[in-house]
C-alpha cells in the first residue's frame, strides 16, 4: 500500500512554525522547502532526539519534512504506528506529548494512515484500539471516528468465534462506544443510506440509518440481558432512544413503565430525521421509476422536473420513514421492558429471589383457572352433580370434624400416611385472604403479569397507530409484519440465555392462559408451554452428554448453563394439563398429570394433612378468584403431589361419568379400569378420601351394583391395608364377581401355590369322603354276610335247593350293576372315552360300591357349589349356560361359553350375560372357523363324533380339559385367600419409599397405555 503524501504550502508552515525558514534568506518570500531532501537518517534521528528533549517545535519540523519526502520508508511507517499506539499517556509519555502538540490535521493524517495500514494487514481489533484511544483522549473529535470504531468492533465480533472475544467486544460497545455515540448529535435517515458526518451552521452531526441504529440498540440490550442487569438495561434503552429525538427520556429510567410508555406516545413523530437524506433518497427512487416514461417516445414531452416529482411523493415517503423510525424506537423500548418483566415473573413463579436460588427453591405458583364458558356441557353437568354429592357428604361429616381441633402429630413415624387410623382429620390453619400461605407471592406475580400485559397492549396500540398514520393499506404489515411476529423476531435476535428465554415463553403462555375466552389464546398457551418442555428436555440431554464427555470446553463456554429450578418443569406440565382440561380433553389432561407424578420426587412425609391443606388452599384460592378467569396459588413439594393426585382422581372419575358411543361391554371394562386406577391413587391420603369426600362410598356402591368387576392390573399396586379390606368386603358380600387376580401372581408362582393348595385341599376332602363311604360299605357288607350265615344255619335240609337258587340269584345281582358302569346310558357300545373312564374307575378300590351309592351328578360337587357362590344373591340357578367362573390370564379359554357359536356372539353380544370380559371386536375380526368350541375339542381329542348325551357327560368332557379344571379351582375362596395373603404379607411392610416406587411404576404404565390410547 502506498501511503499518502501530504504537500503542505510553505506559507502555512511559516505561519505556524517560522523557524522552518532560514533567517539569512530574505529573497523570494514566501519560499518553499528546499527541493533537495536531506538525508532520512539525519532527520529521523533528529526527530527522536527532539521528542525525548521535549522540543516539540523542532520535532514537528522534522516530522513534516519526513512525511513530505519519506513516507515510503518502512522505518517511518513503523514509527507512525508506534506513535498511534502511544496516544494513551500511560504507554509512552514522550510520544503522547508529541502527538498532543501536533495540529488536528496532522493527528488525523496519522490516525487515517495507521487505520488503513492495519485494515490492509487484517488486524481489525488493533485498528479499533487506535481509534478508541484517540476518541477516549480527544473527545472533541469523537464524531470523526466513532462510527468507524463501532463498525470495526462489529466486524471483529462477526469474524471471531471465540466467546471471550465476542463478550469483550459486546462489553466495549455497550459500555463505551454507544454512550459516546449518544453524546453526539444524531439524525436518523433513510434505511438504504450510508452513515456519514455532516456539518451545518458550523456544527457537526452524524446521519445514521434507523435500521443501523436499531442494530446498535439490539447489541447493547443483548449485552445487558445476558448479564441480567435489568436496571442498566432500562438506562441504556432510555439513553439510546433519547438520542433519537425523545429529549429527556433518558431521565425516566427510574420511573414506572407506564410513565415511559405515555411519554413515548405523546412525543411520537418528534424524532430527529435527516431531511436532506430522506428527500434525496425519495427523489432518486422516484426518478428511477419515472425514467422509462421519459425515454419511451421522442415526441413525448420533456422530463418532469425532480422538484415536481418530489413534491408529489416526498410528503408521503418522508412520513412513512418517520413512522418507521418512531416504531423502531418504541418497540425496542417495549421489548426490553417485556424481557425484564418476564424474568421477574419467572423468579416469582419459581419462588426465587435470584438465579442462584434455582437449586434450592422448592415451591412454585400453579395456575387456578375457572371453566365458565370454556367448559364443555358434560363437564357442567358433572361438576354440578359432583358438587351436590360432596356437599351432602360434607354435611354428614361436619359435626365429626368440627369437634376435632388437634393437628396431626409431627412426631408420627414415616409410614403414617398408611396407618389404619380412621379418626377425622383436623382442619389446619392456613391463614386467611392474602395472608394465607397459599397466597404468598401471588399478588406480586399477578402484578408483574399485568405489567407484561401492558407491554403487549402498547405494542398493539403502536401498530394500530402506525396503520392509521401511514394512510396506505397494508404498508405496516409489509414493512414491519405483525406485532407478534416482530416480537418473536427480536427475541430470536436477542440470543436470550436459556432461563431468560424460558421466562419470556412462560409469561407469554400465562398471559394467553389468563384470557381463555379470547379465541386462539388457549392454543397459543399450549404451544408455548410445549416449547418450554422441549427446551428443557434438550437442555438436560445436552448437560448429560457434556458431563459424560471428558472435554470441558463446551461446558465452560456455554452461557446457557444456568440450572433449571426444581419445580419449573412440573409447573409447566401442570399448566398444559389445565389447558387440556379447559378445552375438554380430560384424557389428555389426565395423561399430563400422570407424567408429572411418574417422575416427581414424592416426599416421604406426605400424609393426609397435606391433602386437607390442599383442600383448604383451594377453597381460599376459589374465594379470592371467584370473579376471575385466572388466578394462582402457591404449592410446595407435598402440595404439588396432593394437587396432582386429586386432579387425577377427579379426571378419572369424570371419565367414568362420560357417556360414550362404545359397546356396553367395552364401556363396562373401561369403567372397571378407571375405577381401579382411582382406588390405586386413593391409597395416598386414604383417611382423607374416606372422611372428607364421598369417593369411597360411591365407588363401593357402584361396584356392588355391578354384576361383574374385572380389573386384573390394579391389585398388584394395592398395599394399604384399609384399601385391601375394602376390596375384601366387596368380595365377601357376594353381590359382584371380583375378577381381580393380577397375572403377576401367576408369573411369580405365589398365585399358583394358592391354586395348588386349594386343589390339594379338595383332593384331601374327596379322599376323606371316599374313605368314609368305603368304611360304611364294608360295614354293610359285613352285616349282610352275618345275616346270611345265620339264615343258613337255621334253614332246614328241605330248603337246600331253594337256598342254592337264591345263591344263584345273588350271584347275578352283582353283574347286573356291571353293565350299568361299563355301558353308556343309552346302551351303546363302549367308546374310547368311556373305556378309559371305566378303567380308571376299576382301578379304584370298591369302585362298584362307590358308584352304586354316590349319585352321578356328584362328579364335581365342590365346583358347582362354588360357582353358585360366585353369582349374585337371588340369581336364577336354573340357567341354560354354564356358571360364570373366574379365569386368570394363564387359564383363559378364549371362549366364555360351551354352547354358543361365534356367529351368535357377533349378533347378540350385548345380551350375553356369561361373557362380561369378551369384547365384540374379537368376534367381528375372526371367522367362525378359527374358533373351536370346547366340546368339539374334546370330541376331536378322543375321536368322538357326537355330543355328550347328558349334563353328566357334558361336565365330564369339559372337566377333561386341564384349563377348565384349573379355572374351576380359581373360585371365590381363592380370591379371598389372595387378598388375605396381600394383607398379611405386604401391608405390614409398606413404607413411604416403597409406596413412592409403586405409585410411579403404576403411573408409568398408565402413561404408556394413555399414549397408546391417545
Amino acid at each position: 500500500m502506498t501511503p499518502p503524501v501530504y504537500d503542505i504550502p510553505a506559507y502555512s508552515l511559516m505561519d505556524v512554525h517560522p523557524t522552518m525558514i532560514r533567517n539569512d534568506d530574505k529573497s523570494d518570500m514566501p519560499r518553499a522547502v528546499s527541493p533537495v531532501a536531506p538525508s532520512f537518517d539525519a532527520h529521523f534521528d533528529s526527530l527522536q532526539k527532539n521528542i525525548k528533549k521535549g522540543d516539540t517545535d523542532k520535532a514537528i519540523q522534522d516530522f513534516v519534512l519526513l512525511q513530505s519526502h519519506s513516507m515510503d520508508n518502512p522505518r517511518l511507517q513503523a514509527y507512525f504506528l508506534q506513535i498511534a499506539r502511544s496516544i494513551n499517556p500511560s504507554t509512552d509519555p514522550d510520544l503522547a506529548s508529541f502527538f498532543a502538540a501536533l495540529p488536528c490535521l496532522l493527528q488525523s493524517n496519522i490516525i487515517d494512515y495507521v487505520k488503513d495500514k492495519l485494515l490492509a494487514d487484517g488486524d481489525l481489533f488493533l485498528a479499533f484500539q487506535v481509534l478508541f484511544d484517540y476518541i477516549h483522549n480527544y473527545p472533541r473529535h469523537t464524531y470523526k471516528y466513532i462510527m468507524d470504531a463501532i463498525g470495526l468492533l462489529i466486524r471483529v465480533m462477526d469474524r471471531h468465534s471465540s466467546a471471550e472475544k465476542v463478550a469483550q467486544c459486546t462489553h466495549l460497545l455497550a459500555t463505551e462506544m454507544f454512550p459516546r455515540l449518544c453524546k453526539q448529535r444524531l439524525a436518523l435517515t433513510f434505511e438504504q443510506s450510508e452513515p456519514c458526518v455532516k456539518s451545518t451552521e458550523s456544527k457537526h452531526y452524524i446521519s445514521i440509518p434507523y435500521s443501523l441504529f436499531e442494530k446498535y440498540i439490539l447489541l447493547g440490550q443483548r449485552y445487558y440481558i445476558k448479564c441480567r442487569k435489568w436496571h442498566e438495561l432500562n438506562s441504556f434503552t432510555c439513553m439510546m432512544v433519547a438520542a433519537c429525538g425523545y429529549h429527556g427520556f433518558d431521565k425516566l429510567d427510574t420511573v414506572s413503565h407506564t410513565i415511559r410508555f405515555q411519554y413515548l406516545k405523546e412525543h411520537r413523530l418528534n424524532i430527529n430525521m435527516d431531511e436532506d437524506a430522506v428527500r434525496s433518497g425519495v427523489s432518486a427512487a422516484a426518478a428511477v421509476r419515472k425514467e422509462p416514461h421519459d425515454t419511451s417516445s421522442s415526441s413525448a414531452p420533456g422530463p418532469v422536473p425532480s422538484t415536481v416529482i418530489a413534491s408529489a411523493i416526498d410528503a408521503r415517503k418522508e412520513r412513512q420513514q418517520r413512522i418507521s423510525a418512531t416504531m423502531m424506537c418504541e418497540y425496542m423500548t417495549v421489548f426490553a421492558q417485556f424481557v425484564a418483566f418476564g424474568y421477574e415473573y419467572y423468579l416469582a413463579i419459581c419462588g426465587m429471589d435470584g438465579p442462584d436460588d434455582a437449586s434450592t427453591a422448592k415451591t412454585c405458583l400453579i395456575p387456578v383457572c375457572t371453566f365458565n364458558a370454556n367448559m364443555p356441557a358434560f363437564l357442567h353437568e358433572f361438576t354440578k352433580k359432583r358438587s351436590t354429592n360432596d356437599a351432602t357428604h360434607h354435611a354428614k361429616r361436619q359435626k365429626t370434624n368440627s369437634g376435632s381441633a388437634a393437628a396431626p402429630s409431627s412426631v408420627s413415624p414415616p409410614p403414617a400416611p398408611f396407618s389404619s387410623s380412621s379418626a377425622p382429620i383436623a382442619l389446619p390453619d392456613r391463614g386467611r385472604g392474602t395472608d394465607a400461605e397459599c397466597m404468598t407471592g401471588v399478588d406480586q406475580a399477578l402484578r408483574i403479569l399485568g405489567k407484561a400485559g401492558d407491554c403487549l397492549r402498547h405494542l398493539v396500540a403502536l401498530w394500530q397507530w402506525a396503520t392509521a398514520e401511514s394512510r396506505t393499506p397494508g404498508w405496516v404489515d409489509e414493512q414491519h409484519q405483525s406485532w407478534d411476529t416482530k416480537l418473536k423476531q427480536i427475541m430470536d435476535l436477542y440470543w436470550l440465555p436459556f432461563d431468560v428465554k424460558n421466562a419470556v415463553l412462560l409469561v407469554q403462555s400465562d398471559l394467553a392462559l389468563s384470557l381463555p375466552s379470547v379465541p386462539g389464546n388457549l392454543a397459543l398457551a399450549l404451544e408455548l408451554s410445549q416449547v418450554i418442555c422441549d427446551r428443557i428436555e434438550v437442555e438436560r440431554r445436552k448437560k448429560k452428554s457434556a458431563s459424560s464427555s471428558s472435554s470441558k470446553q463446551d461446558t465452560t463456554t456455554d452461557d446457557d448453563s444456568s440450572p433449571i429450578p426444581f419445580m419449573f418443569a412440573f409447573r409447566v406440565l401442570y399448566s398444559i394439563a389445565i389447558i387440556y382440561l379447559l378445552v375438554g380433553s380430560i384424557q389428555q389432561s389426565t395423561l399430563e398429570i400422570a407424567i408429572i407424578l411418574s417422575v416427581f420426587p414424592i416426599p416421604a412425609d406426605l400424609d393426609d394433612a397435606d391433602f386437607l391443606s390442599d383442600e383448604v388452599d383451594c377453597g381460599i384460592a376459589a374465594t379470592m378468584f371467584q370473579d376471575r378467569d385466572f388466578g394462582m396459588m402457591r404449592v410446595d413439594q407435598a402440595g404439588m403431589v396432593a394437587r396432582c393426585i386429586k386432579h387425577l382422581v377427579m379426571s378419572l372419575d369424570c371419565e367414568t361419568e362420560q357417556k360414550s358411543g362404545m359397546a356396553s361391554i367395552d364401556a363396562a371394562m373401561r369403567w372397571d379400569e378407571k375405577t381401579g386406577n382411582i382406588v390405586v391413587l386413593m391409597q395416598y391420603g386414604w383417611r382423607y378420601w374416606k372422611t372428607r369426600t364421598s369417593m369411597c362410598e360411591r365407588i363401593q356402591q357402584q361396584i356392588s351394583e355391578k354384576r361383574n368387576f374385572k380389573n386384573r392390573s390394579f391389585l398388584e399396586y394395592i398395599y394399604v391395608e384399609e384399601v385391601l379390606q375394602m376390596i375384601q368386603s366387596l368380595h365377601d358380600a357376594g353381590t359382584t364377581v371380583m375378577d381381580i387376580i393380577p397375572p403377576e401372581f401367576a408369573l411369580r408362582g405365589s398365585y399358583r401355590r394358592l391354586v395348588f393348595e386349594h386343589e390339594q385341599q379338595q383332593q384331601q376332602q374327596h379322599q376323606a369322603e371316599h374313605e368314609l363311604v368305603h368304611q360304611q360299605q364294608q360295614q354293610q357288607q359285613q352285616q349282610q354276610q352275618q345275616q346270611q350265615n345265620q339264615q343258613k344255619q337255621q334253614a332246614d335240609e328241605p330248603l337246600a335247593n331253594s337256598s342254592d337258587e337264591n345263591d344263584e340269584n345273588r350271584g347275578s345281582s352283582v353283574p347286573l350293576r356291571v353293565p350299568v358302569n361299563k355301558d353308556s346310558h343309552d346302551g351303546k357300545k363302549d367308546t374310547p372315552l368311556t373305556k378309559v373312564k371305566r378303567e380308571e374307575s376299576e382301578d379304584t378300590p370298591m369302585a362298584g360300591a362307590e358308584q352304586s351309592l354316590v349319585p352321578a351328578k356328584r362328579s364335581a360337587p365342590d365346583n358347582d357349589q362354588e360357582d353358585d357362590d360366585l353369582l349374585p344373591s337371588g340369581a336364577d340357578h336354573q340357567r341354560s349356560g354354564p356358571a360364570p367362573i373366574y379365569q386368570p390370564t394363564f387359564a383363559n379359554q378364549i371362549l366364555p361359553s360351551f354352547t354358543m357359536s361365534p356367529s351368535w356372539y357377533s349378533a347378540s353380544t350385548q345380551k350375553n350375560a356369561y361373557a362380561p370380559w369378551m369384547s365384540p371386536s374379537f368376534y367381528y375380526s375372526r371367522p367362525a372357523t378359527s374358533v373351536q368350541l370346547p366340546e368339539k375339542q374334546a370330541r376331536q381329542a378322543y375321536g368322538l363324533g357326537v355330543h355328550p348325551a347328558n349334563d353328566h357327560d357334558h361336565a365330564s368332557s369339559s372337566s377333561s380339559s386341564p384349563l377348565s379344571a384349573t379355572a374351576a379351582l380359581v373360585t371365590k375362596e381363592i380370591v379371598s385367600r389372595c387378598l388375605e395373603y396381600r394383607i398379611h404379607r405386604y401391608s405390614q411392610k409398606v413404607t413411604p419409599q416403597r409406596m413412592r416406587h409403586v405409585l410411579q411404576r403404576f403411573l408409568k404404565s398408565m402413561v404408556l397405555k394413555g399414549n397408546n390410547d391417545v
